[in-house]
């Protein structure tokens, strides 16, 4: 319903049992020049649902049934998942540019707490609404609502997750910001722009994404079935001689479409996308636009959106849209499909060509290559793009600050989960072995306070980096601190990620930086054994390369395994932001950290009645009696 008094546009919902049952929002239509802002409300239920529950009936002998109201299908495993309002992946939030966002999250899971954190929107405005807990705002508790408001200021491709452990596996979803075609650089290359192409992809495993975590840590870890999602949507293994349906893309022959995809991967599982019998023009990475380039196949790791045009050029019929995951995923031979259909084909057969691992990739140009460094034959790396996006003071000669930021997984006792003289890294099964991420030998512990709301309560001692620890021989001992680093505002950033490569020079690590773009502007293979002293070396050198030019604008980028990457970014928007990899539980066991950009009276002011939280720890009586 649209009261256009206040031009605030509510969904229709259908009211079942306390849930609420998504209509299709009002919010998303043409967008236009001349059309008036809206204000855009959504309310969200977050709770535990689960998949091929009772709703599903007999999906999917009857694949009718498959598609019935609160069936999620998924691959055919049931397993309980985490879930906004009995949907996956979740609502859409699809909106035009100037328009404000509204979102009443309300969480009834039972004793777990969550928040929303929204990928790739800066919050240059509204630095309280980025969703990052205990760093811009305090856990959203059980049984209460956390109202996020926030008017976004670029187009793009974006999205929607769970900042808290590791709910995103069922809480997340795609939030896409349209601009009139006539604004849109990219405009001419396609002639429709529709919601039901974008693609949601994620890796998907027969347990839940906590107990997954727990199970590294405390046994075994392995994996035996695991598979990839579209939309929600797979197949795995047959059900009584049926599988699942697989998700479905539909174009009509001569028209040119444009594809938004997003990646919620959880594990170290890159994905290669392809579509057989058809080149995809790559026009924009994480919302930022680029020189299009056509390729037979891309990348994308866990956190990064990629828009592509799809000419449909070819005999009218069905296509795979295939999915591949590398990696970890290799281990398993884990990929997927979607179909693309033609109009006039049929809307129930799936393509007639046999897919499996080996052939879930199209041969030819690749962008966005895992492990490949510039210049690498068939391969288009991510400093090799050039950025449509104007020129800002990240792409100077000079950066006022630099950081080596080394990230590397360590063969190390713990206090959590490899503890010494109990079950310690060297004392268990070196199937039972869990390696410790870390960056510059640190791993991330979250404050007990919220940083920027309260950050009148912050005592300087709370912090550590890589300087203050020199005493603690992090090197062979297990660190963790709340790791911080601390740059002035409006200072050009130079970021040197190097992975060490010591544990397994394959390992790959994107990492995603709150509240700014960076520029990708370098990157470079040493191969095992690699350190940041062998980086400053070649730098020394010159033969660390850097397209200060028209590096592209990104707010997640890929390391190279036993390689190093270099960022830059304009540290413009005060406040603090976090920085972590993407893989779910590298981020969970403390390859993160802090940045805090500027002082504390150069950061807006704090909302009013926004939420405190912190400890609970009265002064002791004078006498008491402990456990020794």
């Amino acid at each position: 319903m649209c009261l256009n008094k206040a031009l605030i546009v509510s969904v229709l919902f259908c009211l079942y049992l306390g849930y609420l049952a998504e209509e299709p929002h009002s919010c998303l239509r043409p967008c236009t020049v001349d059309g008036e802002p809206l204000t855009c409300y959504y309310n969200w239920t977050l709770a535990l649902f689960r998949t091929m529950s009772k709703a599903c009936y007999d999906c999917p002998k009857n694949l009718s049934d498959c598609y019935l109201e609160d069936c999620i299908a998924a691959d055919g495993t049931e397993k309980m998942i985490f879930s906004v309002n009995k949907l996956l992946p979740g609502p859409k939030i699809e909106i035009c540019e100037g328009d404000t966002i509204i979102v009443d999250v309300k969480n009834i899971l039972p004793a777990i707490s969550t928040t929303i954190h929204w990928h790739g929107i800066p919050q240059r405005e509204t630095p309280y609404m980025d969703g990052t807990p205990m760093i811009t705002q305090c856990l959203i508790e059980p049984y209460t609502t956390f109202r996020y408001k926030f008017q976004p200021k670029v187009a793009g491709s974006f999205w929607w997750h769970s900042h808290a452990a590791c709910q995103r596996d069922g809480i997340y979803g795609a939030l896409i910001i349209r601009q009139p075609k006539e604004k849109d650089r990219q405009g001419y290359l396609y002639d429709y722009d529709e919601s039901s192409h974008v693609i949601a992809v994620q890796d998907w495993f027969n347990r839940t994404c906590y107990d997954k975590i727990n199970y590294v840590e405390y046994s075994t870890g392995a994996i035996t079935d695991h598979t990839l999602l579209v939309n929600g949507r797979g197949r795995f293994r047959k059900i009584n001689g049926t599988y699942t349906p697989v998700s479905r893309f539909v174009v009509k022959k001569g028209y040119r479409y444009r594809f938004r995809v997003i990646n919620n991967g959880l594990l170290d599982c890159p994905i290669a996308v392809s579509v057989d019998s058809h080149i995809v023009t790559l026009i924009s990475s994480d919302s930022r636009d680029f020189k299009p380039v056509n390729a037979s196949s891309f990348v994308t790791y866990a956190g990064e959106r990629w828009d592509f045009v799809l000419n449909a050029d070819q005999p009218v019929g069905l296509y795979w849209i295939k999915f591949k995951g590398l990696l970890f995923c290799s281990q398993l031979k884990s990929y997927q499909v979607a179909v693309l259909q033609y109009e006039g084909a049929s809307d129930t057969d799936i393509p007639s060509d046999k897919v499996g691992y080996s052939n879930a990739q199209n041969k030819g140009l690749q962008v966005n290559s895992l492990d490949k460094v510039p210049g690498s034959k068939n391969s288009i790396t991510l400093p090799e793009l050039q950025s449509l996006e104007p020129w800002d003071p990240s792409l100077k000669k000079d950066a006022d600050v630099q950081i080596y930021i080394v990230d590397d997984v360590y063969k190390k006792n713990n206090s959590h989960y490899q503890i010494a003289g109990l079950f310690g890294y060297y004392q268990v099964r070196p199937d039972e072995r869990n390696i410790s991420p870390q960056l510059n030998n640190i791993a991330f512990i979250f404050p007990p306070i919220a940083l920027l709301p309260e950050r009148n309560r912050i005592n300087e001692s709370m912090f550590c980096n890589e300087s203050m620890v020199t005493g603690w021989d992090c090197k062979s001992k297990y660190c963790e601190c709340i790791h911080r680093f601390k740059v002035p505002l409006n200072a050009t950033v130079e970021l040197v990620i190097v992975d060490q490569g010591s544990y397994d020079d394959n390992e790959n690590h994107p990492f995603h930086l709150h509240g700014h773009f960076f520029r990708t502007v370098g990157m470079g293979r040493i191969g095992p054994n690699n350190t940041a002293e062998k980086v400053k070396k070649l730098d020394a050198e010159g033969k660390v390369n850097r397209n200060l030019k028209n590096a592209p604008l990104k707010d997640t980028t890929p390391n190279i395994g036993g390689g190093y990457v270099v960022l830059r970014f304009f540290a413009d928007n005060p406040g603090f932001w976090f920085f972590h990899c993407h893989v779910e539980i590298h981020q969970e066991e403390g390859m993160a950290a802090v940045f805090q950009i500027g002082e504390h009276d150069q950061m807006l002011p704090v909302p009013p009645n926004f939420p405190t939280c912190g400890n609970y720890k009265p002064n002791l009586p004078n006498r008491v009696v402990k456990n020794n």
